[in-house]
């Protein structure tokens, strides 16, 4: 059966990322949203940290600024 539908989409194509830390950011930030939802948020994301997404930028963050730019507290 999977076959089939391999057959008729056509195979996947994985985009292979070299920054791991950013990818989670934006899985995680993606969780239950809409597409458009969390590729709004992650930009505003991206301009909060001045493009510098690191675990040490984040960390400097406040917990009003993320909720600021709609990242929940559980996020």
């Amino acid at each position: 059966m999977l076959g089939k539908f391999i057959a008729f989409i056509g195979p996947l194509e994985l985009k292979k990322r070299n920054d791991f830390y950013l990818s989670l950011v934006k899985s995680i930030i993606g969780q239950l949203l809409s597409a458009k939802a969390a590729a709004t948020i992650f930009s505003r994301f991206v301009m909060l940290t001045n493009s510098l997404v690191s675990p040490e930028r984040v960390l400097m963050l406040s917990d009003e600024a993320l909720r600021g730019i709609s990242i929940s507290y559980q996020k």
